[in-house]
C-alpha cells in the first residue's frame, strides 16, 4: 500500500489559497470549499469549487442552499488527467457522495458509499451550526483517507480497516481557522487580569497602570503573528498586517473603561479584530490582498479627564486642539498634559498621528450595543447607521431663596420649579424628533430643608442622528425653558458645555454589515443608529469610510461591572465581524 499511495501534493483552488495538512503527515492536501457568499437568491445553484492537483486523484467539496438554515454538504470524487505543474483542468467526475451532519457523533456520515478511492470525514467541534458560512453544520474540519484497493468498489459503509488515514487538513478556506471561543477566553483572561476585587468592575482607565498593563497583556497575546507594533504620536496603538496593496483596512476598539465598568466595552473590539487578524494571516499565509490594521485608541472613555475620543480625535485632525485640551485636569489636580507626557505621548505632537490613516481605504468597529433595542427585538446582532449628534448644555434657573415656612405658594420664586417643569417637558419634545433628552445633574442653592430654592444649575444632553431635528430639539427646549422661567417669576440662562454633529456611516459598509449579521446569525438583523460617542465617529469625520456593528447587551446595562452579553451572541459577533472584514476587502480591491 505505501507505494501506491495517491500523490496529494501541489494542491491548488482557483480564487483560494493553497492550505497544507501539518508536515507530520507524509501526504499534503486540499480541499476548497465555495468562496461566494451563500443568499436565498442562489438557492436553487449548486456551488462546486474544485480543487486541483498534480497528480491522479481529487477530493472537492460541494454545498447545495436547500433553505437559509440548511445546507447539503457532498464531496465530489474524480480524476484529472494529463496534469502538469502550474496547468488546471477540468475534473472527470467518478461520483457525488451527499452528506448529512451527525452531531451526535459529531462528524459527517455517508449516505451513498460507493466506488472511488479517496474520501473525507468531517468534525463539526461548533455545534451552533452557523460557524464558517455553513448553517446548520457548523466549523467543518476534513479529514482524508484513502480506500484500500481489495475494498473497491466500495459496496456499503467503509470499516476502518479499509481506510488509510492522512491526517487533517489545517484550514479549509471557507471554512477558515477563526475560532471565537478563544476570543471569549481572551477576554475573560483581561477580565480576570484588570478587575477591582471589591467592586467586580474593569479599573481599565486610560492613563492609569491599570491600562498600562492592559496594554502590554495585548502585546503580548499578539506576539505570536508577524505583526509590526507601535504607538503613533497620540498613544493609540497599531498592529500591522502588511498586505500586498498599501490599501489599508482598519478595525479597531478601545482597552480602556470607565471606573468599576463592564468587561466587553471596548475590548471585545480590539480582541475580536485580534482573532480576525490571526484568521486573515493565516489564510493568505501573512500577505493579505490589502494591509489589514488593528487599532487600540487611547482614552476613548474619557474617564479621568472628561475628554472622550482623545486619541481617535487626534488621529482623524478635525477636533482636537491641544490647548484647549491641556488644561484639563482630574479629582486629583493632576492635569491631562502631566498624565500623557507619564505615558510618553507628548500632547503638542499629537495630532501628527494623523498620518496613520493616510492610506485607510475601510474602518470596522464591532461594539457593544450599551442598549435595550437589540434584546427587546430578540436580535444577536445589528448594523448601526452612524452615531448620534449631541448638544450639552448648563442651564440656570434664578429665582428667590425664602423661608420654606412663611413664603406663601403663589408668592415664590422657585428656580427648582422651573427646572423640573422643563425636565417632564424634554420628554415629548424627544420623541416628537426621534432623539433622546435627559437632564443628568441638578444642583439646587442653597440647598436646605428650610429654603425655597433660589438657584438651580441643570446639565441637559440632547441627541439625535439627524442634524437638523437635533437643532429643533435644542430651539424647543430653549424655548420651554423660557416659557416655564416666566411661570416661576425666575430668570434662565444657557452656555453651551460641548456639541458634536451626527455621523452617518457608509452605506455600502452599512449594507454589507446588514447582510454579514444575517448570514452568520440565521435570522433578521437589524439597522440602528448608536446613542453613546465611538471611536468609529472621529475615523468617519476624517473621511474614512465606516461602519459599526452591534451585538446584543443583556438588560441593555453597560459601564457597570453587570454588563454582559450571552457568550453564543459573542462568539456569533466575532464571526460576523469577520464576514464583514472579508466582503470588505473585495470592496477594497474594486
Amino acid at each position: 500500500m505505501a507505494n501506491d499511495r495517491p500523490n496529494l501534493t501541489g494542491l491548488k483552488s482557483a480564487g483560494a489559497p493553497v492550505i497544507s495538512r501539518p508536515s507530520k503527515c507524509d501526504a499534503m492536501a486540499t480541499i476548497a470549499a465555495a468562496s461566494a457568499e451563500m443568499t436565498p437568491a442562489s438557492a436553487s445553484q449548486d456551488s462546486w469549487v474544485q480543487a486541483k492537483r498534480n497528480g491522479r486523484l481529487m477530493i472537492a467539496l460541494s454545498c447545495k442552499l436547500t433553505s437559509m438554515r440548511t445546507k447539503m454538504l457532498m464531496l465530489r470524487i474524480g480524476r484529472l488527467e494529463g496534469c502538469s505543474a502550474g496547468r488546471f483542468y477540468p475534473i472527470q467526475a467518478k461520483g457525488n457522495f451527499p452528506l448529512t451532519a451527525c452531531a451526535e457523533q459529531r462528524k459527517l456520515a455517508l449516505k451513498r458509499p460507493h466506488a472511488s478511492y479517496v474520501l473525507g470525514t468531517m468534525d463539526t467541534p461548533d455545534t451552533s451550526g452557523r460557524a464558517a458560512g455553513f448553517p446548520g453544520v457548523g466549523a467543518l474540519k476534513i479529514r482524508v483517507w484513502r480506500l484500500s484497493d481489495t475494498c473497491l468498489p466500495l459496496r456499503g459503509p467503509a470499516s476502518k480497516g479499509d481506510l488509510r488515514d492522512f491526517g487533517f487538513l489545517s484550514t479549509i478556506p471557507g471554512m477558515s481557522t477563526l475560532d471565537p471561543k478563544r476570543t471569549v477566553t481572551e477576554l475573560q483572561e483581561l477580565r480576570a487580569l484588570t478587575t477591582d476585587g471589591s467592586t467586580g468592575g474593569a479599573m481599565r482607565v486610560a492613563w492609569t497602570d491599570t491600562w498600562l498593563r492592559a496594554r502590554d497583556w495585548l502585546r503580548e497575546t499578539a506576539s505570536g503573528l508577524p505583526l509590526e507594533v507601535h504607538n503613533d504620536q497620540a498613544g493609540n496603538t497599531w498592529f500591522t498586517l502588511r498586505g500586498k496593496s498599501e490599501k489599508e483596512l482598519l478595525i479597531g476598539g478601545h482597552m480602556d473603561s470607565v471606573p468599576s465598568g463592564g468587561w466587553l466595552d471596548g475590548c471585545l473590539n480590539v480582541l475580536a479584530g485580534l482573532e480576525v487578524l490571526r484568521r486573515i494571516n493565516d489564510q493568505y499565509h501573512g500577505q493579505p490582498p490589502v494591509t489589514v490594521r488593528l487599532v487600540d485608541w487611547a482614552d476613548e472613555e474619557g474617564a479621568r479627564f472628561g475628554r472622550s475620543l482623545l486619541g481617535s480625535s487626534a488621529c482623524g485632525g478635525v477636533n482636537f486642539v491641544p490647548d484647549v485640551e491641556r488644561v484639563r485636569t482630574d479629582k486629583d489636580g493632576i492635569r491631562l498634559d502631566d498624565a500623557l507626557r507619564r505615558c510618553g505621548v507628548n500632547i503638542d505632537e499629537m495630532r501628527a498621528s494623523h498620518a496613520e490613516i493616510k492610506n485607510a481605504a475601510a474602518y470596522l468597529e464591532l461594539h457593544i450595543e450599551q442598549g435595550p433595542v437589540l434584546e427587546s427585538m430578540d436580535l444577536p446582532l445589528g448594523a448601526v447607521l452612524g452615531t448620534f449628534g449631541v448638544e450639552r448644555h448648563a442651564i440656570k434657573f434664578t429665582g428667590q431663596a425664602a423661608h420654606s415656612g412663611s413664603t406663601p405658594m403663589d408668592k415664590r420664586r422657585d428656580a427648582l420649579a422651573a427646572a423640573a417643569k422643563l425636565a417632564l417637558e424634554i420628554r415629548p419634545i424627544a420623541h416628537k424628533y426621534g432623539g433622546v433628552c435627559t437632564m443628568g445633574s441638578v444642583v439646587t442653592k442653597p440647598g436646605i430643608v428650610t429654603a425655597v430654592v433660589g438657584e438651580c444649575d441643570a446639565t441637559l444632553d440632547q441627541r439625535a442622528l439627524s442634524a437638523s431635528k437635533l437643532a429643533r430639539m435644542y430651539k424647543a427646549a430653549q424655548k420651554a425653558s423660557n416659557v416655564f422661567a416666566k411661570e416661576e417669576k425666575c430668570a434662565v440662562s444657557w452656555s453651551r458645555i460641548w456639541n458634536i454633529e451626527p455621523i452617518l456611516f457608509n452605506k455600502d459598509l452599512i449594507k454589507m454589515c446588514y447582510d454579514s449579521c444575517v448570514e452568520v446569525s440565521g435570522q433578521p438583523a437589524h439597522k440602528l443608529p448608536s446613542g453613546p460617542l465611538h471611536d468609529a465617529a472621529e475615523v468617519s469625520r476624517a473621511g474614512v469610510p465606516t461602519v459599526m456593528m452591534f451585538v446584543q447587551s443583556l438588560h441593555g446595562i453597560s459601564h457597570n461591572p453587570i454588563e454582559d452579553t450571552k457568550i453564543a451572541h459573542i462568539e456569533m459577533s466575532v464571526r460576523a465581524l469577520d464576514r464583514l472584514a472579508d466582503k470588505t476587502i473585495a470592496w477594497i480591491l474594486k
